[in-house]
């Protein structure tokens, strides 16, 4: 059977900047109807070589090369065409019909849709926009039924909301389904998505790659899956290239390049994977489930009794670091972000807090560490009632925690140096001299092995995964006995995230803190937790010791979250 023809033929790719080359000769293949991932760690080079394609590289970037699009005889312009080839368009030549690229030929997926949005225009306006250049035929009337009927197509029912909704009101998930949708309204040949799923929960990365797959199949699309996660790869794509370096280092199919890798590189990736492994055989326990009451919102999953003798035992007899007893928090009257949680964070202990976006698992971290009041209900760290406690006394009971946050580009300030980020915990607190500040900033760096000279940098001169470092180290600069994760991981490639979830485990054994590990990703769970607590629209419909709630869920929700995350099974 001879090989299906390719949609694009990128040959001899090389993209420099400041005349230092990124990217080195980089060749690729993309089919109709195919999902081919480019995968690789943070800085590879994938993300240049991908916008190259549609030229949304930045300006200052130099491109050599040749991409060629197989117009499929449509006819169009004859600008950019390579006759001798067989193809219609070189995407890379310098008289190639941009216009008709981006959009019509290419539609381009970006990583973070709340960002690739403008703020003060409504989703309906800036996906029609599009159908202003490419369809420029259609009426007003027309471009919104043709948006309306896109959004539905992307599994937005309630398109005329989200036609006149702005950015900043609709979920995640939701606006990477508009931005899907404008992607794909003027039936471009090639999708390209950048690292679409990223900052998703498990269930919502499931359903977004299914979309993607689906339409791949529809409407005949080659699709380029920008990734670092290798557990999106396996489930999502049929063809792999993997780049280390700006160099394609490995392709082949996905099963052969999983199964048989040949570079070591491929092999370092793989072995970096958190993985889910789950007794297949094993009967799930059979729950009582409360019926929601009138008014109440519905968590249906929940168990009557949640796997108690379990998490004690897994908890043992450790110090109790943090107790939260019956905290709710309502925003509004009636209307509650969460409801009558309680659990114990031990000293040594990580429990997970596990659930979807807008379970409530930020906002119990924040009731935790003092951002916000509960409703009712109270939080005890170290045996003292946090909210009995003002100013000095309070400070003093929050010097017992450390905070890490999911992004560690935002939580530091750029304006100021690593050493003053690190100390401004001691600055707060007092009692340290300068030199004592100093000599404690140099203690946590080798800690969490930074060298010394990292003290005097700022935040944009170090990578992702150092500025997750500098933030452990700042959470852990007062000795805290209790240390809340929010997502530390979630933004880090698959290498880099290895070697902060190892650290993190290393500085648990040495300091003896309690953690609470905020994460949507259940394979990061089975390797860091002692205990899960399982979150859905506020409450807790489940919790019990890690290997048992993994491989025995009581709660049919707990079961839907295993069953939507990527596992790789060779």
């Amino acid at each position: 059977m001879s090989e299906p023809r390719a949609i694009v033929t990128v040959d001899g790719l090389s993209v420099s900047f400041d005349e230092r080359e990124v990217t080195h000769g980089v060749s690729l293949k993309l089919y109709p109807g195919r999902i081919t991932a480019l995968v690789g760690e943070s800085g590879s080079g994938k993300s240049v070589t991908a916008m190259a394609l549609p030229r949304l590289d930045p300006s200052v970037a130099s491109v050599k090369g040749h991409a060629f699009l197989d117009e499929g005889g449509d006819g169009g312009d004859d600008a950019g065409k390579d006759a001798a080839s067989g193809h219609d368009i070189d995407l890379l030549a310098d008289d190639a019909p941009l216009q008709r690229i981006r959009g019509e030929y290419i539609g381009t997926v970006f990583q973070e849709p709340s960002t690739a949005f403008n703020p003060v225009f409504t989703l309906g306006m800036q996906v029609a926009e599009s159908l202003k250049y490419h369809q420029r035929n259609l009426s007003a009337a027309e471009r919104k039924a043709k948006v309306l009927e896109q959004l539905r197509e992307v599994g937005l029912q309630d398109a005329e909301r989200v036609w006149s909704s702005y950015p900043h009101e609709l979920s995640g998930g939701q606006l990477q389904r508009v931005m899907i949708a404008m992607a794909i309204i003027n039936r471009p040949k090639v999708l390209i998505a950048d690292e679409p799923t990223t900052a998703l929960d498990v269930t919502t990365q499931q359903a977004i790659l299914k979309l993607i797959s689906s339409l791949a199949a529809e409407l005949d699309l080659a699709v380029l899956l920008i990734t670092h996660d290798m557990g999106v790869v396996w489930q999502a794509a049929q063809d792999v290239y993997v780049m280390h370096d700006g160099v394609i280092v490995e392709q082949g199919s996905v099963g052969e390049v999983f199964r048989n890798p040949k570079d070591d590189y491929t092999r370092m990736l793989l072995a970096a994977v958190p993985r889910l492994h789950v007794e297949e055989s094993a009967e799930p326990a059979i729950a009582t489930v409360r019926e929601p009451e009138p008014g109440k919102p519905d968590v249906s999953g929940q168990p009557e009794e949640s796997d108690d003798a379990g998490e004690r035992a897994a908890l043992g007899d450790g110090r109790r670091a943090a107790s939260i007893e019956g905290v709710s928090v309502a925003y509004r009257p009636g209307k509650y972000a969460v409801e009558d949680i309680s659990f114990d964070l031990v000293a040594g202990r990580t429990r997970a807090l596990v659930g979807e976006s807008g379970a409530g698992k930020t906002t119990i971290a924040k009731v935790i560490s003092g951002q916000l009041s509960p409703t009712r209900g109270r939080v005890l760290i170290d045996g003292e009632d946090l909210a009995r406690a003002h100013g000095r006394r309070k400070r003093g009971i929050l010097s017992h925690m450390g905070y890490v946050f999911q992004d560690s580009g935002s939580a530091l300030n750029p304006r100021k140096s690593v050493a003053w980020s690190i100390s401004e915990p001691m600055s707060v607190q007092g009692g340290f001299s300068q030199a004592d500040r100093r000599k404690r900033v140099l203690e946590l760096l080798d800690q969490v092995e930074l060298p010394a000279d990292v003290a005097d940098r700022f935040p944009h001169q170090l990578s992702g995964g150092q500025r997750q470092r500098v933030g452990i180290a700042r959470a852990l600069a007062l000795s805290p006995s209790l240390l809340i994760a929010d997502e530390p991981t979630s933004s880090l490639d698959v290498t880099v995230q290895r070697r902060v979830l190892d650290l993190l485990h290393r500085l648990q054994v040495e300091e003896g803190f309690a953690c609470l590990f905020i994460t949507h990703d259940l394979g990061i769970v089975q390797e860091v937790s002692d205990v899960i607590t399982v979150l859905r629209n506020g409450h807790v419909v489940e919790s019990g010791a890690t290997d048992e709630v993994l491989n025995h869920p009581r709660a049919q929700y707990t079961r839907t979250l295993l069953d939507a995350s990527p596992k790789i099974d060779l």
